[in-house]
């Protein structure tokens, strides 16, 4: 089971090591994965945030 998640991670690394030097005009999407890679921890604590709101029960009631 851990050998298919390691050849999954590398492999998911190798797509886009392929992918990544042939995009020479980013794109929309492109670009907000590109910006929300570079405040990934801003973008963990907003994702946090949404899911206690989203999925408490306290926030139900």
């Amino acid at each position: 089971m851990w050998l298919t998640g390691i050849l999954g991670g590398v492999a998911y690394a190798a797509i886009f090591g392929l992918i990544g030097p042939k995009i020479t005009k980013p794109s929309g999407i492109v670009w907000a994965i590109t910006s929300l890679g570079k405040r990934s921890l801003t973008f963990f604590i907003y994702n946090e945030i949404m899911l206690i709101v989203l999925f408490s029960k306290q926030t139900l009631i």
